[in-house]
Parts: C-alpha cells; structure tokens; sequence
C-alpha cells in the first residue's frame, strides 16, 4: 500500500484528471475510474473543482470524443452525489435562545 497525504493526493488526482480531460485515449476512462474510486478522499473543492472544469470543458466541445465527454458527464453526476451524500449525513445541531 502506498501512503500519501491528503494534499498530494489531491495534487496528483487533480493533475492527472487535467491531464485526460480532452484527450481521446484510454486515459480518460481510466483516471475517471480512479478518482470515482478515491473520491471519498478527496477534499471537497478538490471535487467541486474538477465537476466544475469537466462541465465547463463539455459546454466548450473540449472534453474529448464525444464517449470521452460521456464518461466526463458520468463523474460529475458521480462527484454531484457524493457531495450531497456528505453534506446529508452532517447532523445540525441549533440552538435556541
């Protein structure tokens, strides 16, 4: 197992995603794969960063093929969820005066 902080995971997750998006290789699928599949440690505006750039690279007609753009459009949704999954399960407490 390889041990890395949660900046450089951030770091090196947000890197390669920057890397695939727009390409039209297998690497889009790939890193896809793997930020769903660590998306849970990412910090939040790691996440909300890359939802942000994968919509803005799709509106442009920049996110690659268009089954590349499908798989962009699919982590988004994916990080959507996983962002209100989180904010749900915070519990609220407020006090009264």
């Amino acid at each position: 197992m390889v041990s890395l902080s949660k900046d450089d995971l951030d770091i090196l997750a947000f890197s390669a995603f920057r890397y695939a998006l727009g390409r039209k290789t297998y690497i889009t699928a790939s890193v896809s794969h793997i930020l769903m599949a660590q998306a849970e440690h990412l910090e939040d505006n790691t996440r909300q960063l890359i939802i942000r750039e994968i919509k803005g690279s799709i509106e442009r007609g920049e996110a690659g093929m268009s089954m590349d753009a499908d798989e962009w459009s699919y982590l988004a949704k994916y990080l959507e969820e996983r962002q209100y999954e989180k904010k749900k399960d915070r519990v609220w407490i407020y006090r009264t005066p």
